[in-house]
């Protein structure tokens, strides 16, 4: 055939066709290939023939499979859910886009031409005759009855997916698939494939993170609870199988465990699941606060018919990752911060944290005008602010399942803890303290007192509440009415006497003057 050292040529070109495996092109080897055989090559392929083009997602690193269009398997977690785009590759021909005729050699020509530039570019355009499709669960898109042609592929943009840069690609049906044999002396064939695979690949997103809710009420004592969440299987490890697996949270010691946590997985397409029990080892933190809560999964099988929890782990899709949920209960006060691992193979990778804040309480009853004089007995509640003031007073507060709280006797009331907030914010919260009952001999304080809590070991504020003393009854004044009314009528009989003794003196005188 006259044209075979041209067609060579044409197909050593072609080696630049991004027939994608990880990234890597097919190899220049095919320029020392003999000409394809095995199939018809296109100038025989008949009226009409056809081809299928398979594309095969998976996410990680890149293996060591060959990659000439052939049907491999892959050790990586499959990616379902992408959209690809096959379009037809052509050339301007009179202001027409007229797609590349691959059963000439004029056309592998064009095609040689056509991917030294990504996208087409003029003279080479797109037809409009496209072939799209999304991935199933296995990671598989069949396009097939695609005419004899140069393709362009693209994908679809995906949440938590980034393309690498073997995507978008360039690729020929029929491809030339180029295979090598023999030792020292390696021998390269090329076969003409009418049903070509293809295996790009995808970076994942997604570094795992952890959370923390509010607690079931805000005094210590409560409930706070929790949530971890990995990272998605192929975003990790470079996407190969893991050999072993398992999350990991450090409890800080004012924290207790509570025995009620729960592992489930999610699939790109599915629902929180239960994960088996079979699969994992939960491993709860020794009694007391603080502590290790692992969730390890299990590397041999529970019986004969079944698999391994890695083995299970490694079956699923990419994009699946696990949610770790427990409970804690809160026995300290401060800034509590709680971190969580994935465990890879051995190695511990930090994939989030949280933390819940709480602080105490502390105030001073005293006599009115006298901070130095305690008040002994006086018993005060707490309640939720409303609206940031205690106009309105919400829930009554207990910690550690007190709702009550007495002074001293030195007038020192302590609250122990209350909630401030999780993750910093907010910085504070205000609560409103209620004085019950007053000191024995003391005037009630009815007025509610806003106190602001803020993350800290010990109370920065003292809250100074005054009562000031109840007056007693009014004492008499022993003889007082009495004597007053008989000092008036002694006055009186006194001053009575004195007029008559006068009166009788001036008498006797006129009469000895007579």
């Amino acid at each position: 055939m006259s044209t075979q050292p041209r067609l060579r040529r044409i197909i050593a070109g072609l080696g630049g066709l991004a027939l994608v495996f990880g990234g890597l092109a097919l190899s220049s080897s095919a320029a020392n290939a003999a000409l394809p055989d095995g199939n018809p090559p296109p100038a025989e392929a008949g009226e009409g023939a056809t081809g299928n083009l398979t594309i095969h997602k998976y996410a990680g690193s890149t293996t060591d499979q060959v990659n000439n269009g052939t049907q491999q398997t892959i050790n990586r977690p499959p990616l379902g859910g992408i959209t690809f785009t096959a379009a037809e590759v052509g050339k301007m021909v009179e202001g027409s886009c007229v797609a590349l005729d691959l059963t000439t050699a004029e056309g592998w020509t064009d095609a040689q031409a056509a991917i030294a530039v990504k996208p087409p570019a003029l003279p080479y355009c797109l037809t409009g005759v496209t072939h799209s499709g999304t991935t199933d669960a296995s990671g598989t898109l069949p396009l097939t009855g695609l005419d004899l042609g140069l393709y362009w592929v693209t994908e679809a943009p995906a949440p938590g997916v980034t393309p690498e840069s073997s995507v978008p690609f360039y690729v020929s049906i029929p491809y030339p698939s180029a295979s090598t044999t023999g030792g020292e002396t390696p021998v390269t064939t090329t076969t003409w494939l009418y049903d070509v695979h293809v295996y790009p690949k995808n970076t994942l997103e997604g570094d795992g993170s952890k959370v923390v809710g509010d607690p079931a009420t805000n005094g210590l004592g409560s409930s706070v609870p929790w949530t971890v969440q990995t990272r998605p299987l192929g975003s990790f490890n470079d996407g190969a199988p893991l050999v072993s697996y398992g999350i990991i949270d450090n409890l800080d010691s004012r924290l207790t465990y509570v025995p009620t946590a729960t592992l489930q997985y999610k699939t790109p397409t599915g629902a929180l699941t239960p994960v088996d029990s079979q699969y994992y080892t939960l491993t709860p933190p020794a009694a007391g606060g603080g502590g290790t809560l692992r969730a390890d999964f299990t590397t041999t099988p529970a019986d004969e018919e079944s698999q391994s929890g890695v083995a299970w782990v490694n079956s699923l899709p990419a994009g699946t990752y696990f949610v770790l949920s427990f409970n804690t209960t809160v026995t300290g006060v401060g800034d509590i911060v709680n971190p969580a691992y994935e465990n890879v193979d051995g190695e511990d990778t930090k994939i989030g944290e949280a933390s819940t804040q709480w602080g105490p309480v502390k105030l001073l009853k005293h006599q009115t005008g006298n901070e130095n004089k305690g008040l002994e007995g006086a018993v005060f509640e707490v309640y939720n602010s409303t609206s940031g003031a205690c106009a309105t007073l919400g829930s009554k507060v207990s910690v550690n399942g007190v709702d009550e709280f007495p002074s001293s006797e030195t007038g020192i009331v302590n609250i122990a803890g209350l909630y401030v907030g999780h993750d910093g914010a907010p910085a504070t919260r205000t609560y409103c303290v209620v004085e019950k009952t007053p000191p024995a001999g003391y005037a009630a304080n009815t007025t509610p007192i806003p106190v602001v809590v803020k993350a800290e070991s010990e109370a920065s504020v003292l809250y100074k509440v005054p009562n000031a003393p109840l007056p007693g009854p009014n004492l008499p004044l022993t003889g007082s009415t009495g004597t007053m009314a008989f000092g008036l009528v002694g006055l009186g009989l006194i001053a009575a006497a004195g007029s008559i003794l006068v009166v009788r003196r001036v008498r006797a005188k006129h009469t000895a003057e007579r």
